[in-house]
């Protein structure tokens, strides 16, 4: 996962350890080790601190500075998953001991203990703090006061509770199960709201950031968007094999989700139109956002994290413009050869015919200037310099043009397969795809 301020990511490994990177040089920075197999890693919300989770029975926390570890937690058990409440000051964690507990983070000492009848799976906390969610195989999720440490309500599936999650605002509550479905329950009466079906297994259900659509993942091959309020189908995004895991980006306009095709991929949310493809050589287990939305970081049973530049133009155009106004600022000046932030600007004026105004509005921009910049833009692509990769990417045609420029896939390539791959789609559906994207329609 990303640390909170994107600088930094912590992998977790069936080597027994987690480990902290660099993510701008990919350099290790630090190692933190268990006995076992490491599950989970996660950052404290300042960054400061990490906890790991181990097959080894303990949780453990770490200093992120000094790679020093703190405390650990004791399970009778491998501990299946751990979280900070949301002040750091307690952390959860959630155990095959049939037990989710609760614990000082400062002290290590335990404050209280939640029982199920069988493997807790995942624990988590409302976003206030003051509740806690437990996920088991005795087919049940629960909800517990964390102040008293009263069962407050208990969700029932008829099959195991793999995955818990609380609404933005804590009021409403997913659960996701191995009955071939998700559902959606009222936090505070316990209510039964609604089902969410698949054909398989449902891994994961979560929430957008505005709490207005949820997003499930399951074994039937597919991830699906829903409608929080009525329930109905919005998208489904479909993989060549199990899907375990799916994200809504920040501003919750693109998904990603990680499937056991090997792959992870990028859809836009609105159209649930296929963005990219990031290939590993074994099971993607899991995908994320870094903070700023412009990375894209995956996790794969092919003993490797990747890291991927994805940031979409307008995304970029707005970094542009707040770069041409700091230059604007220190009096600096810079050209369009030696600056990537305004080879972007220069792209983006190129393919939409608009470009961010002083007040940051987006105006039209004649054909003049556009035929200009094309030109100066297309003897940049000559340049072989790796700062140049993004423009001869925009500018190659035919056989030469990959399907965005992270990836070495060409999009003929890429036409082929999704038609060999998916017998219900035409080709001139993907051709349509192509077109109405946003990255690919400029030149196709």
């Amino acid at each position: 996962m990303f640390s909170p301020d994107g600088a930094r990511i912590l992998t977790g490994s069936a080597d027994k350890t987690a480990k902290l990177w660099d993510a701008a040089s990919g350099k290790l920075i630090a190692s933190f080790d268990h006995q076992d197999v490491v599950s989970n890693a996660t950052f404290s919300s300042d960054g400061a601190r990490i906890l790991t989770v181990s097959a080894d029975k303990t949780a453990r926390l770490w200093d992120t500075a000094s790679g020093k570890l703190i405390a650990s937690f004791g399970h009778q058990d491998a501990v299946n998953d751990a979280a900070f409440s949301p002040d750091g000051f307690r952390i959860l964690t959630a155990s095959a001991d049939k037990t989710a507990k609760l614990w000082d983070a400062a002290s290590g000492r335990l404050i209280a203990s939640f029982d199920h009848q069988d493997a807790v799976f995942q624990a988590a906390f409302s976003p206030d703090g003051s509740r806690i969610l437990t996920a088991s195989a005795d087919k049940t999720a629960k909800l517990w006061d964390a102040a008293s440490r009263k069962l407050v309500a208990s969700f029932d599936h008829r099959d195991e509770v793999m995955h818990v999650a609380f609404s933005p605002n804590g009021s409403r509550i997913l659960t996701a199960g191995w009955d071939k479905t998700a559902k959606l329950w009222d936090a505070a009466s316990g209510k039964f709201l609604t089902s969410f079906e698949h054909q398989e297994e449902v891994f994961q259900a979560t929430f957008s950031p505005d709490g207005a659509r949820i997003l499930t993942t399951s074994a039937d091959n597919t991830a699906k968007l829903w409608d929080a309020v009525s329930g109905k189908l919005i998208a489904a995004f479909v993989h060549q094999a199990s899907v375990y895991h799916a994200a809504f980006s920040l501003d919750g306009t693109r998904i990603l989700t990680a499937s056991a095709d090997n792959t992870a991929k990028l859809w836009d949310a609105a159209s649930g139109k296929l963005i990219g493809s990031f290939d590993h050589k074994d099971t993607v287990r899991w995908a994320a956002f870094s903070p700023d939305g412009a990375r894209i970081l995956t996790a794969s049973w092919d003993k490797t994290a990747k890291l991927w530049d994805v940031a979409t133009p307008t995304e970029l155009a707005r970094q542009v413009k707040q770069s041409r106004d700091e230059t604007a600022r220190t009096g600096s000046s810079s050209s369009i050869t030696d600056s990537p932030m305004l080879h972007v600007e220069s792209l983006s004026v190129v393919a939409s015919g608009l470009e961010f105004s002083d007040d940051g509005s987006l105006v039209a921009v004649d054909e003049e200037r556009k035929s200009q910049l094309t030109k100066q833009l297309k003897d940049l692509a000559q340049d072989p310099r790796p700062n140049a990769r993004f423009v001869r990417w925009f500018f190659s045609t035919g056989g030469d043009r990959s399907i965005f420029p992270a990836s070495e896939v060409k999009i003929a390539e890429w036409v082929d397969n999704t038609l060999l791959t998916n017998p219900n789609v035409t080709e001139e559906w993907v051709r349509n795809a192509l077109v109405s994207s946003p990255i690919t329609h400029y030149f196709i």
